[in-house]
């Protein structure tokens, strides 16, 4: 990665965790997650259409890549999540707030890594509001704890910050054994290779995030509305009380880690 060396030997002695939406984010990031070893947390299990679990496959990959496996590890279904966020459910975010942050101290993390918010899909951006809060509270004990974040729409918003490495060799085989292990192509993964082809996925980005940025979007009407069977989740309406509800809860004094 640029700005620091390409080798698992840079990130020996550093405790660095992934925290993703979606089982085959860590598809995006790959490389570094080989290199890194993080704990990974992630927040749904994701159905295959043949009803298999997408999340035992992901289990599968961070074994495989060295890394372990968090406390908070597809628990919630991709409906129940839509459901709780239409119904504005804020204490169950807040709980899942202070998971990560207690699970952030206990593990003694100094830098994550997570899914960029870009507004296309309400479970990547409530994914990202609950890093920039779980870290938020964690800060407050470890005030040197990293933040950083990679794209999901394939575009890398290359910043000063920006850290990145070109996987290729070994590395690059074992990543695109990895992303056809999935028994449905990963959605993410389809999107890179069709907008930029397959050698797109051989670049890794992770940019330096900005906490709490969504809160100046407007309003967007996300495209993912779980195929129609639930009402679809506007930003402002449904995601932005929960969103403020969460940042309120870091700020408030609440938090046992505080």
């Amino acid at each position: 990665m640029q700005g620091s060396p390409n080798s698992r030997s840079f990130w020996d002695g550093r405790r660095t965790a992934l925290i993703i939406a979606h089982p085959g984010h860590e598809l995006l990031v790959h490389g570094w997650l080989e290199q890194a070893r993080p704990t990974v947390f992630v927040l749904t299990s994701s159905a295959c259409k043949a009803g298999k679990l997408k999340i035992a496959t992901t289990a599968a990959i961070v074994e495989q890549a060295g890394a372990r496996i968090g406390c908070l590890f597809g628990r919630c279904t991709e409906r129940g999540l839509h459901h709780s966020l239409l119904l504005g459910e804020k204490e169950r975010f807040n709980a899942i707030t202070q998971e990560l942050a207690d699970a952030l101290l206990s593990e003694s993390i100094d830098f994550v890594a997570g899914d960029a918010a870009e507004g296309i899909d309400p479970a990547h951006d409530l994914c990202r509001v609950l890093i920039d809060a779980a870290i938020g509270i964690a800060a407050a004990v470890r005030p040197n704890l990293k933040n950083y974040e990679f794209p999901l729409l394939g575009e890398s918003g290359a910043r000063s910050s920006t850290l990145h490495q070109y996987i290729s060799g070994d590395a690059w085989l074992r990543k695109f054994a990895s992303c056809r292990a999935y028994a449905e192509p990963v959605e993410e993964v389809q999107r890179h290779v069709a907008n930029d082809g397959i050698d797109s996925l051989r670049m890794e980005w992770l940019r330096l995030a900005t906490p709490w940025a969504i809160r100046n979007r407007r309003n967007v009407l996300y495209a993912r509305v779980n195929e129609g069977r639930m009402p679809a989740i506007q930003f402002q309406k449904h995601f932005l009380p929960v969103a403020g509800a969460i940042h309120r809860y870091v700020t408030g004094g609440y938090s046992r880690a505080a």
